[in-house]
């Protein structure tokens, strides 16, 4: 309770040092973050590999670094997003997220999710501004 005040208003700070005071415990004590909450690995949510804007050659090596992940996210929301998803398919077939960063109108929206969905596009979040 002692960081609620210092941090007031500014509620990512506050879970950065959570965060970060809890991995440190997990670690001190050897384990890993889920087994301090008691969590089974086993039985968690299929978790994400983020695939941020960058050039086609970047996004390739990122996509290439991101082999162990069953799914990834990829950012979209600009004028390459058809380059963007052919150069992650290039190197990958796992199933994509794709966050549009609230750049699509609702007509864009109706059009990407056409195509997405034949790139093996799973979901789409943040799609209309």
């Amino acid at each position: 309770d002692g960081l609620r005040t210092p941090l007031a208003g500014h509620s990512s700070a506050l879970a950065a040092v959570d965060m970060a005071l809890h991995d440190m415990v997990a670690r001190q004590l050897g384990v890993p973050l889920y087994r301090l909450f008691g969590l089974n690995a086993d039985r968690t949510p299929v978790t994400s590999f983020t695939i941020g804007l960058a050039s086609p050659d970047e996004m390739r090596r990122k996509t290439q670094e991101a082999a162990d992940y069953a799914v990834l996210k990829v950012k979209l929301g600009t004028p390459d997003e058809r380059l963007i998803i052919r150069t992650i398919r290039e190197v990958t077939s796992v199933p994509i997220r794709v966050d549009a960063n609230a750049a699509w109108t609702v007509d864009q929206t109706l059009e990407n999710l056409r195509w997405l969905q034949d790139e093996g596009v799973e979901l789409v979040e943040q799609r209309v501004k």
